[in-house]
């Protein structure tokens, strides 16, 4: 065979160039994505706004005007929540609930009953025990971490003899773990259980 004549057996044309090209960039791409989902994710700084308890509050006190004292209160406010929750091992949005629900998170709320004062409208039995925990922690009852605290234990005392949520809220409520779903305390139940389901979302 006349080696001058001869031709490669196979020639790419410019349009199988353009498709190899077009392959190998299609390669690099799945490599780059493959690499990228298996590696570890990139550090994302947390925005400002991201806290939490705070932002919970937040959300609560959305319709108040903001030259209302519980904005400023809500920092600190939050730092104690998160605080006692934890030192009480309970659930901070189930704290979170209950305070709003008992006085809108307002320090000096008097409620109905005799003597049911402050932020945990605490009062009877549970409030002379609740100062009585606080005597021995060392805790000013009137001070913002104190009201917190007294109702960080007291639900930490109806977690212990109740167990389940809606038993907790109403031991709260009542000083009894039993309750009505259908009656005026089981709508309350059911108001504070959603409210801190609401709040643990809310990020």
């Amino acid at each position: 065979m006349d080696k001058h004549h001869w031709k490669p057996k196979y020639v790419l044309s410019d349009l199988g160039v353009l498709t190899m090209l077009l392959v190998l960039t299609l390669l690099s791409a799945v490599t780059l994505f493959v690499r990228d989902a298996v590696s570890d994710p990139p550090v994302v700084a947390v925005e400002e706004t991201d806290k939490g308890v705070e932002k919970a509050i937040q959300w609560l006190l959305r319709g108040v005007r903001k030259n209302d004292p519980r904005w400023d209160r809500a920092p600190e406010l939050a730092t104690h929540i998160e605080s006692e929750a934890e030192y009480y091992a309970i659930d901070p949005y189930l704290l979170l609930a209950t305070l709003f629900a008992e006085s809108s998170l307002r320090l000096n709320q008097v409620g109905e009953a005799k003597g049911e004062v402050g932020l945990g409208q605490l009062h009877g039995k549970a409030l002379k025990d609740a100062k009585k925990e606080l005597a021995i922690r060392k805790l000013d009852p009137l001070s913002l971490q104190g009201q917190v605290a007294q109702s960080a234990w007291l639900l930490s005392e109806c977690t212990e003899k109740c167990g389940e949520s809606g038993r907790i809220i109403s031991r709260y409520l009542t000083g009894s773990c039993m309750y009505d779903p259908t009656g005026k305390v089981g709508k309350k139940v059911r108001y504070r259980r959603s409210l801190a389901q609401k709040l643990r979302i809310i990020q």
